[in-house]
C-alpha cells in the first residue's frame, strides 16, 4: 500500500514525534509521497527537518491566519493526490479537528486514512472519522508506573533530536536512565581493522555527534537513520556480513567496540568505555 504523508509543521514540528512517527508509518505501506505545509519562512528547524526526513516543503504565507493557511494547503494537495491512482491511503500529521471532513471526503474515493497526533490532551473521539489514529504522545511517553520515560516533550533541533526506534524481539536486559547528553562522546581506536570496517566506524563515531544518547547509549535505529542519510542506504553485507540484519552484524562483527542493551524491545548502543582511539 503506497501512503502520501501530510504533516501540518504549523501544528507539529516536535522533532521527538516527528522520528516516532517516520517508525510507525513505514509498518503501514510505502511512504510513496512526504509533504509537510507551513506559512513561517524564517523557522530554522523546520528547514532542518524538511532535509532530515526528506520532506517536500509547500510554504504559504500567512496574510492572516497562519494556522488556516497551512490546513488549507494541505486540504488542496490532499484533493490534488485523488488523480493518482497509486496512493492508497493518506496519514495526515496534525492535532487540529480541521482534517475530519477531508478524512470523509478521501475515503468517499475508498481511500484510507490515518490521523496521526502527539498532544497530551487530545480528544481521541476525532480518531473515529479516520481509519485509524495514532497517538505519538503515549508511543514516546508509556505508563510511568512500568516504563522509564526515555524523552522530553520539549521540542529539539534536528540535530540532537531522536531520529527512529527499530522494534526487536529480544527481552529486556537492561535499565535505561532518562537522563540525555549529546556530547558525551566516546573515542576508538580501529586503526587495525580493513578500509569499509574504517570508515564505517568514522562515520559512527561521528553520528554519535550528532544524534540523542541517553546514559552513553544511542538507539541503534537512531543510529542506522543516520547512517543512512549519508550518501547511501546502511547495508551490512557490504561489511562482509552474511545477512542484512543490523543488531546482528553489531553483535558479531562489531562486538568488540560496542555494548548493545535493550530495554521495553528497543535496542540501545554505545562505544565500550575502554576503547580509545589513539
Amino acid at each position: 500500500m503506497k501512503v502520501a504523508v501530510l504533516i501540518d509543521l504549523d501544528n507539529i514540528k516536535n522533532e521527538n514525534s516527528l522520528s516516532r512517527i517516520f517508525v510507525e508509518l513505514p509498518n503501514k505501506g510505502e511512504l510513496y509521497f512526504k509533504y509537510g505545509f507551513y506559512s513561517n519562512f524564517n523557522d530554522k528547524n523546520i528547514k532542518k527537518i524538511l532535509h532530515q526526513y526528506g520532506i517536500v516543503p509547500i510554504m504559504f504565507p500567512s496574510f492572516v491566519d497562519s494556522k488556516s493557511c497551512s490546513d488549507i494547503s494541505l486540504t488542496i494537495k490532499a484533493m490534488d493526490l485523488l488523480s493518482n491512482s497509486e496512493v492508497e491511503c493518506y496519514a495526515i500529521v496534525s492535532n487540529d479537528s480541521d482534517f475530519i471532513s477531508l478524512s470523509s471526503r478521501l475515503k468517499e474515493d475508498n481511500k484510507k486514512t490515518i490521523l496521526i497526533t502527539d498532544k497530551q490532551t487530545i480528544n481521541k473521539e476525532k480518531y473515529n472519522y479516520f481509519d485509524e489514529g495514532i497517538d505519538i504522545y503515549d508511543l514516546l511517553n508509556p505508563n510511568p508506573i512500568t516504563d522509564e520515560v526515555l524523552v522530553s516533550n520539549k521540542e529539539l533541533s534536528v540535530d540532537i533530536g531522536e531520529r527512529n526506534e527499530i522494534i526487536t524481539n529480544q527481552t529486556e536486559t537492561s535499565e535505561i536512565d532518562s537522563s540525555v547528553t549529546v556530547d558525551n562522546i566516546k573515542y576508538i581506536d580501529f586503526s587495525n581493522e580493513s578500509p569499509p570496517i574504517r570508515e564505517l566506524l568514522t562515520r559512527i563515531d561521528i553520528a554519535f555527534k550528532n544524534i540523542a544518547i541517553e546514559n552513553d547509549y544511542a538507539r541503534l535505529s537512531m543510529l542506522v537513520e543516520y547512517l543512512n542519510t549519508l550518501e547511501k542506504k546502511f547495508d551490512p553485507k557490504e561489511y562482509g556480513h552474511t545477512n542484512k540484519r543490523t543488531k546482528d552484524f553489531f553483535e558479531k562483527r562489531l562486538s568488540k567496540y560496542f555494548d548493545i542493551e535493550t530495554k521495553n524491545s528497543t535496542t540501545f548502543i554505545k562505544f565500550k568505555a575502554e576503547v580509545k582511539k589513539l
